[in-house]
């Protein structure tokens, strides 16, 4: 039988594991923040906190 997933497959060769596991954590972190939106650490979210602080005439 063969497996459909690498997982089982390199889970003999333990440091090839691990960075398969860590790039697997990496990319579910990053789906769920395309998925849920950046909210408070967008970039706009940061321009609009950072123009408020600017004195009139500067900025954008």
């Amino acid at each position: 039988m063969r497996w459909l997933s690498p997982a089982p497959a390199i889970l003999g060769d333990q440091p090839q594991a691990l960075f398969f596991f860590k790039n697997l954590a990496i990319t579910g972190g990053l789906m769920a923040i395309v998925g849920a939106g950046a909210g408070t650490w967008s970039v706009d979210e940061w321009k609009t906190k950072s123009d408020t602080r600017l004195a009139p005439g500067f900025g954008s």
